[in-house]
């Protein structure tokens, strides 16, 4: 399973690492800070320029290979409920680091899976978000990526999770994509 973080500069980012993936990618949820009714318009461009099915995430949806959630902006936190099959809830609780939805929530709901079976990946933003998260599933044996300083629009987010050792690899954004997908196939 993939999950990415990001905030200012995002979007295009975003855009670059879906665009590299193939059309069964692993499963994938997205924390895009975004404001309530853009993240439908953004999982859909997405989706018309990428090989895998991108959303917006439902309540109870289900996390399939080959597929991409978003998490809708504004108003709830996106978290994965452990069931068989994983499945997207979305959660209404306070903002976390000033965000809502939060990747610091995404990565913790993500500690329960077994070791090494998380790609979690902190992107261009503000702020720190996501660090914590971050350096708690790379304690927890997971694979951690952050974006390196020369390819981030802000170098905020990333540079909190490498500055607190939760980035195991800092990357530049145009190598992010092909090392994720090397990432899930070990």
């Amino acid at each position: 399973m993939v999950a990415i973080a990001a905030s200012t500069g995002g979007v295009e980012a975003i855009q670059r690492i879906v665009t590299g993936f193939p059309a069964d990618c692993p499963p994938t949820l997205i924390v895009q800070h975004m404001p309530c009714g853009i993240t439908p318009l953004f999982a859909d461009r997405l989706d018309r320029h990428s090989l895998p099915h991108v959303v917006e995430a439902q309540d109870g949806m289900p996390i399939r290979q080959g597929m991409v959630c978003i998490a809708p902006g504004g108003a709830q936190h996106l978290v994965v409920e452990h069931a068989s099959p994983l499945r997207c809830r979305l959660l209404d609780a306070p903002p976390v680091n000033g965000h809502r939805p939060s990747a610091d929530c995404m990565f913790e709901s993500l500690t329960h899976r077994p070791a090494g079976q998380v790609v979690a990946v902190v992107l261009t933003g503000m702020g720190d978000d996501g660090a914590q998260g971050l350096l708690k599933l790379r304690n927890l044996g997971m694979r951690t990526i952050a974006q390196d300083e020369s390819s981030a629009l802000i170098f905020g987010m990333p540079k909190v999770a490498a500055e607190c050792g939760a980035a195991e690899q800092i990357l530049p954004l145009d190598r992010i994509a092909e090392r994720i997908l090397e990432l899930c196939q070990c």
